[in-house]
Formats: C-alpha cells, structure tokens, sequence
C-alpha cells in the first residue's frame, strides 16, 4: 500500500496560470477534483485544510473506505521558532508519544507543514512494516531540498497546491 498525501489549498499562482482554470472554481471544487487521487483502501494523509476542502476529501476518504492520517490531529507542536527564515520545531506524535525535531532547511514558516506531513506518511509506512528508522525522519526532514527553490525568477511565480503520492523503493 502506498500512502496518499493531500493539499487542497494553494500558495502562489501568477496571472496566467490560475488553479480554477484546470481544477474548478471553489475551493470545493478544487478538493473534489484532488480527491480523486484517493484509492479504495489505501491511507490517505491530509494536511491542515480550510473546512470546506476538509469536508470533501474526508467525504471521498470515508467512501472509499481510505484510512485517513489528519497532521493536526495527529501531532502537537511542543516548540517552535524561526532561525534564519527557517522553521524548527519540537513535535509529539499524540498516539505513541514519539517526539521529534524537525529543522528543515527550506525557508519558509510553512516548511513545518510539509514536514509534518513528511513525517505522517512516514509514519504510515512504518505501520506497513516499512524499516525506516525514526531518526532517518528528522534526517530526512533536515537535509530534503527542492531544485527549483534555487531558480529564482522575478517574471514567474510559482503554483504549488500539488497531490504527492509517496512510493516506497522497489
């Protein structure tokens, strides 16, 4: 099984390319259409959503019969602060009590959302009997990179409310 992740919000779009244009008009809309990533029986992790985006992809999770793995549910920010323009954070998994730092390198207050999210589907996969050792999650959290973060243009700005999927190795 290979756990699902989804964000039906959005970030940054330019003029031109405009999310409503290819998804739908909504923010409903927009979470319908990235619902349909979710498959019957496989874990879905679901980032904090805005409640109307929440309510359809919990809907379709619950009709497909989708374990679902909601990252404000499931983990609790015990420190936070801000070095460099960088989050770092001292989170609990509220379940197993399994706590973790999370410094990503990546810039940005909302990197802790990506990394939360990280660490959920890890945690899925875990649970699947995946070996992944919990310090590999907060190493993998500190030195994970985005190429095209090092690709600064002034003319483009960049649309990011993607769907990830997270395969395992063969």
């Amino acid at each position: 099984m290979q756990p699902t992740f989804l964000r039906a919000g959005q970030r940054h779009h330019s003029h031109r390319f405009r999310p409503r244009n290819f998804l739908g008009h909504s923010l409903r809309e927009i979470a319908a259409e990235k619902a349909g990533i979710i498959k019957p029986g496989i874990p879905v992790v679901i980032a904090e959503q805005r409640d109307e985006a929440r309510e359809v992809l919990l809907a379709k999770a619950r009709e497909l019969n989708a374990p679902l793995v909601e990252t404000q549910a499931t983990f609790a920010i015990e420190s936070q602060n801000i070095a460099e323009g960088r989050v770092r954070s001292l989170i609990k998994e509220i379940a197993s009590g399994n706590k973790y730092q999370l410094n990503p390198q990546l810039a940005g207050r909302f990197q802790l959302q990506n990394a939360l999210n990280a660490v959920a589907a890890t945690r899925v996969l875990q649970s699947q009997e995946f070996q992944i050792a919990d310090n590999a999650i907060e190493q993998g959290v500190a030195t994970a990179v985005w190429r095209a973060a090092s690709k600064k243009s002034t003319r483009i700005r960049t649309f990011t409310s993607t769907v990830h999927t997270i395969l395992p190795r063969a």
